[in-house]
């Protein structure tokens, strides 16, 4: 799995629809996208090994969360301030996406 990356979001009510909507269509296709619902991680067989990456995140700031994985190491990141801050402010995602891509394709 070195190299993979993953978008972790989750069911908050009031970003789901623009996660949804607006997002994830803008994400790369080699972005693996997990959707966690309270506690449970919606990732088919993959599940209980994606939900043990996610609760191993050392710095809980909130969803979404970048996850990839480095020479078998789990590297994180919490997008959640800047998230909010464009979605609430209707703000455009560009910045946002800059992030995402440079922390994906950072080694």
């Amino acid at each position: 799995m070195n190299g993979t990356c993953f978008f972790y979001y989750n069911n908050r009510k009031s970003s789901l629809a623009y996660i949804r909507e607006v997002l994830l269509p803008a994400l790369s296709p080699s972005v693996q996208v997990v959707f966690v619902e309270r506690r449970e991680v919606d990732a088919g067989p993959d599940g209980k090994y994606l939900a043990k990456m996610l609760g191993e995140v050392k710095e809980r700031k909130g969803f979404p969360y970048l996850l990839k994985i480095i020479d078998g190491q789990v590297i994180e990141c919490s997008v959640n301030n800047q998230f909010y801050s464009i979605m609430i402010g209707r703000k455009p995602l560009s910045p946002l996406l800059d992030r995402i891509n440079a922390f994906y394709k950072a080694a």
